[in-house]
């Protein structure tokens, strides 16, 4: 079913309402990016290379914001864009952040 089919009819917006999140009323697609965040977030803490590029650090040399190590090869771009992780997007606020603090 898909939301139009569902916009009409009470009964069957319900359904995919209760489809689109758990028990406790997130969004399902957010839940699961929260989980791709925290695996990077523990590779990174284990200092291994993150997986989807949803961390950054601060590069003391350099007094730069910059993406922690990518491990390239784990996961598509399209894999990320499905997930709503856009490596193109978050190197941009980087680079606005970056010189914001210029």
């Amino acid at each position: 079913m898909c939301a139009d089919e569902s916009k009409d009819n009470p009964a069957l917006r319900r359904l995919y309402q209760a489809d689109q999140t758990d028990r406790q009323g997130f969004p399902k697609a957010e839940q699961q990016r929260g989980l791709l965040i925290e695996r990077d977030r523990s590779r990174m803490y284990q200092g291994q290379p993150q997986r989807y590029g949803t961390q950054f650090v601060h590069n003391e040399e350099t007094g730069r914001w910059e993406l922690y190590r990518l491990d390239q090869q784990a996961v598509s771009d399209a894999d990320r864009r499905e997930h709503g992780i856009d490596l193109e997007q978050i190197q941009k606020t980087l680079e606005e952040l970056n010189a914001a603090s210029q």
